[in-house]
């Protein structure tokens, strides 16, 4: 019987082409907006420029040393004027002039090193957190020439190995998030606006005058989500990877899981606004009304973190943000079941109060 039901409700999904829209293809939409704007990202870059004017070992020392750096993208500029002008135009963020003079030996000084010299550096002045980096590397860089000149003795040295880190982008970060906004409209719209209907269009009515149990018919419903759910979050997934190259470092099995957990609590509280609502534009409403707040302080499009601290100490405790937070730890650090602790309390917290919510609002016999 339950079967039944469960082919009944998924089958009303789909016909409902509004429905529809709510549960496929508006997180779609979101993915497909926010990816569009990452294609043109990629970490940030400055674009720097060398003078080389004194074209020896040690300056060409220092050139290495820039060129090295990845963040900076190099211009072929042959004088200082042409540099200055690069930057008034904005196509430069700084340029390093190496006077003739650097790297040459001091003959008043013992074993003939270089005599003391000074770098111009010209920089975009509006532009001054770029200079910033340019600054800290040409600071290290200098050091360490200076260090070497001085003959300075080396106490310590490096054994370097190589550990390739996660390079995550930001449609990486966006990907968790926009299957938690997902799941949230579709437990909380799609089931508020759905019971509603029936109500007002006496269809619980007539199956409570079956002796088809009310339970099962509920049970049917949240299945029939459920399957909707996955099929949700593996589109978002698809177009994501396919057209983004977003990854999931993680177990999808555990992300799924995640996302079906966190359904559960949206279900239970589209219950809860269908008790409460006589309409389905008053249910529509009032699940509006709880998900979008949500859907921007539980970290959907940006983290948590950035919110003032006592915004983001309350957020936390939104039923949005630990399905959001524990879903990002397996999608972007792969981390195990056994590493979500809090975020998995705060889940069955929220499953817990959500469904005695539902219980103590929602009554089918009342319809």
């Amino acid at each position: 019987m339950i079967g039944k039901i469960f082919v009944a409700a998924f089958r009303m999904l789909f016909r409902d082409r509004l429905s529809l829209f709510w549960t496929l293809l508006f997180p779609v939409m979101f993915i497909v907006i926010f990816g569009l704007f990452n294609l043109g990202g990629g970490p940030g870059s400055a674009r720097l420029a060398v003078i080389d004017q004194a074209d020896n070992d040690l300056s060409q020392r220092l050139v290495d040393g820039l060129r090295g750096i990845e963040y900076f993208n190099f211009a072929d500029l042959a004088s200082e004027d042409a540099a200055r002008e690069a930057i008034q135009a904005g196509d430069l963020a700084a340029a390093v002039v190496v006077p003739a003079s650097f790297g040459v030996g001091d003959p008043a000084s013992s074993g003939g090193r270089p005599s003391p010299t000074e770098l111009t550096v010209y920089y975009d002045r509006s532009s001054p957190t770029q200079y910033q980096i340019v600054q800290s590397v040409l600071n290290q860089i200098v050091g360490e020439i200076n260090l070497s000149a001085m003959g300075v003795p080396q106490l310590l040295t490096l054994n370097e190995e190589a550990v390739q880190s996660r390079q995550f982008s930001f449609i990486d970060f966006l990907l968790p998030g926009i299957m938690g906004m997902g799941l949230m409209f579709n437990g909380l719209v799609g089931i508020a606006v759905d019971i509603t209907r029936y109500r007002e269009q006496r269809i619980l009515k007539r199956i409570r005058a079956t002796p088809l149990p009310p339970r099962t018919f509920v049970l049917g419903q949240v299945l029939a989500y459920l399957v909707v759910v996955v099929l949700q979050a593996t589109l978002i997934i698809l177009v994501a990877k396919l057209l983004f190259g977003a990854n999931v470092y993680g177990s999808l099995v555990l992300l799924y899981a995640l996302a079906l957990l966190g359904t559960l609590i949206f279900l239970n509280i589209g219950f809860a606004i269908a008790g409460a609502s006589r309409t389905p534009n008053g249910a529509s409403g009032l699940a509006n009304v709880i998900a979008f707040p949500m859907m921007f302080l539980s970290g959907t499009f940006f983290p948590t973190a950035s919110l003032p601290p006592t915004i983001g100490a309350v957020v936390q405790y939104l039923p949005l943000t630990p399905v959001m937070d524990a879903m990002r730890a397996v999608s972007l650090n792969a981390e195990p079941l056994a590493a979500l602790g809090s975020q998995l309390l705060l889940i069955g917290a929220w499953i817990v109060v959500s469904f005695a919510l539902a219980a103590s609002t929602f009554r089918f016999r009342e319809t």
